[in-house]
């Protein structure tokens, strides 16, 4: 009898199926580049609310604006400048396993004698409800291989 219940038991572990946790799909995130300035010295900047986006003049004072950001997170960032500019065309921004990816194939070649190009800043668009984490989401750039 005792032999019966540890060969049952030995069976019930087997066939339990252990899940291990399976990684996310990689979505794309649209994300369009701003034709205007921002107060904001930095890379990158989380923008969570209204009272924030009016501050850094991301956005204009409206009811309309406002219901926006009750809902929405903004995440700018700048890509480009230096030897090369990147146009928003060559720019992918992807979400997977909370990590948003910013790639742009920077080119690898020697600078041109051009001068230094302008680099744009971008804003993805976060669903607050979507992303309840939004805060805790890790951003990587092309260049942190």
């Amino acid at each position: 009898m005792k032999n019966c219940i540890i060969v049952f038991i030995g069976i019930l572990l087997l066939s339990c199926k252990i899940i291990p946790k399976q990684p996310q799909k990689e979505r794309e995130l649209s994300f369009r580049a701003i034709d205007y300035s921002v107060k904001w010295e930095g890379k990158a900047k989380l923008v969570t609310t209204y009272k924030e986006a009016l501050r850094i003049g991301l956005t204009q004072k409206s009811n309309k604006n406002e219901r926006f950001y009750s809902k929405n997170a903004v995440y700018l960032f700048e890509v480009g400048g230096g030897c090369f500019g990147a146009s928003p065309s060559e720019i992918s921004v992807t979400l997977k396993n909370n990590i948003i990816n910013i790639n742009w194939e920077e080119p690898n070649e020697p600078c041109p004698e051009v001068g230094e190009m302008s680099a744009f800043w971008g804003e993805i668009i976060i669903n607050k409800k979507d992303y309840p984490n939004y805060e805790r989401l890790n951003v990587k750039y092309y260049w942190e291989e």
